[in-house]
């Protein structure tokens, strides 16, 4: 009797769904860094305190993406 494990087309299936999270986790970080970046530097612009806000508005994008993809973790299990 085969196992459900031994199913390549189930193990295929996990993989696929395993890349498809760890890029929605890649993608998502990535966007809100490059969006307090850009706010950022426009309001460096504006205050004339480059670099400043830009670098805060990055480290906070960074930081709530990663939180982000904690709570969406934990939603899921």
């Amino acid at each position: 009797m085969k196992k459900a494990s031994d199913d390549p087309e189930n193990s295929n299936k996990a993989v696929f769904q395993s890349l498809i999270v760890a890029s929605q986790f890649i993608i998502s970080i990535a966007t809100l860094i490059v969006l307090g970046a850009y706010f950022g530097n426009y309001l460096d612009t504006i205050f004339k305190t480059r670099p400043l806000i830009s670098l805060g508005l990055s480290i906070l994008g960074f930081s709530l993406g990663i939180y982000l993809q904690i709570r969406q973790i934990q939603k899921n299990n």
